[in-house]
């Protein structure tokens, strides 16, 4: 299976955009939507004047959220809902593939089972089950809220995030300053028909070459983030 468009969006609502690096709550560089050093391995030594074009941010992710797909149809030994399967996903590219699997050391002992969510979907559980267990995974404290989002996509079927998501620039010091973000409609950049392809080249260039003529939504946030990043 690969993530539906309602699910790419939801995943892209959770972790916000940002065009240069930063810090996230628990320390780690991240930049675009949600990428860190296991998609880009120098991303530490990047300076903080160093960015990304929107379309290198929706291009980073599509090909990194691929990994995150592979792991959860590995893990899955029965048919799921598409909504089941995108809450997987995004839960997967927030904690990483190796809850989908499990982990032993050099001398062959396991020292981490499969996600117990992983397991009791694949044993057909109820709902309420699958919502409390996914539930399980809330640390730190800021990622609860998404958790429960997630948790109800995986039980209930419902995407929560309205198809929006928050670009937001970085302070000097390396951290997201989110009350000064720009809310944005992911689907101006997502096309039901296209989904391996966010933002197709050819429409992106249209759209250049209409920047150099008149202001658009699109002029404005690049001018809102040059202002703070300065």
């Amino acid at each position: 299976m690969k993530t539906s468009n309602k699910g790419k969006v939801e995943i892209i609502g959770h972790e916000g955009i940002s065009l240069s690096k930063y810090k996230d709550s628990v320390g780690v560089w991240t930049i675009g939507m949600g990428a860190t050093a296991s998609e880009i391995p120098d991303l530490a030594s990047w300076p903080l004047s160093r960015t990304l074009t929107l379309q290198e941010v929706f291009d980073l992710f599509s090909k990194s959220i691929v990994k995150y797909e592979d792991a959860v149809n590995k893990a899955l030994t029965r048919e799921v809902a598409q909504s089941q399967f995108d809450a997987l996903v995004s839960w997967c590219y927030n904690v990483g593939v190796g809850y989908t699997r499990p982990v032993y050391d050099r001398k062959g002992n396991m020292t981490r089972d499969t996600a117990t969510v992983i397991k009791l979907l694949n044993k057909g559980a109820d709902a309420a089950a699958l919502h409390d267990a996914l539930l399980m995974y809330r640390k730190p404290m800021e990622i609860i809220k998404r958790r429960t989002k997630e948790a109800t996509l995986l039980a209930y079927g419902k995407y929560c995030n309205d198809g929006k998501a928050t670009l937001f620039p970085v302070s000097s010091n390396g951290y997201p300053v989110y009350k000064k973000g720009t809310v944005i409609n992911l689907w101006e950049y997502i096309s039901d028909t296209t989904p391996e392809q966010p933002i197709p080249r050819e429409i992106h260039k249209e759209e250049e070459k209409e920047l150099e003529n008149k202001p658009s939504v699109i002029r404005q946030i690049y001018n809102k983030i040059g202002e703070y990043i300065k």
